[in-house]
């Protein structure tokens, strides 16, 4: 979270209309969540800043996409990711680090615009290259919406378990 903290940090000077939220159960992790609200404060964002502090249940989590604009998924070293995923099925355009394992798998610029792990300055430039432009954002969208329609239902995944079931 501290990445994309900084980087509406970063954007904020020349665009007071990017809102973060920030989905996340704090009881997980008391002292992490600390760090997350003292810097938003520290940076003066807190009025630009949404911050869910509670688990949210599976059938409710689908308001929280449908609430932003853009995903962003930070989170590196990550092995996977479901969240980038389940954002682009709801037809959002996703921002995702390159140290999250979900980029593996997406194309940049294509179904996702990548970034490099831990670089605020890519973060930030991806951010405002969706910002501001309208067809890019549309077509990761419908893009990154095709790609996990094709190869992420519960149907593909049973079928590739059972090829591999079927191979070993």
């Amino acid at each position: 979270f501290e990445d994309a903290i900084d980087a509406v940090a970063a954007l904020h000077p020349r665009y007071p209309d990017i809102v973060l939220i920030i989905v996340g159960a704090t009881a997980l992790d008391p002292v992490y969540a600390a760090a997350i609200h003292s810097r938003i404060d520290t940076l003066g964002l807190r009025a630009h800043t949404i911050e869910v502090n509670d688990f949210i249940p599976d059938r409710e989590l689908y308001r929280y996409y449908q609430a932003c604009d853009v995903f962003v998924f930070p989170n590196s070293p990550q092995t996977w990711g479901l969240a980038p995923f389940e954002a682009m099925a709801l037809d959002k355009p996703v921002i995702v680090s390159r140290g999250a394992g979900a980029s593996e798998v997406l194309r940049n610029g294509e179904t996702a615009l990548l970034y490099e792990a831990c670089r605020v300055d890519g973060l930030a430039k991806a951010i405002e290259k969706l910002h501001n432009d309208a067809s890019l954002r549309n077509t990761i969208a419908r893009n990154g919406a095709a790609y996990v329609r094709q190869y992420h239902t519960w149907e593909r995944y049973a079928e590739r378990m059972l090829a591999l079931y079927a191979h070993a």
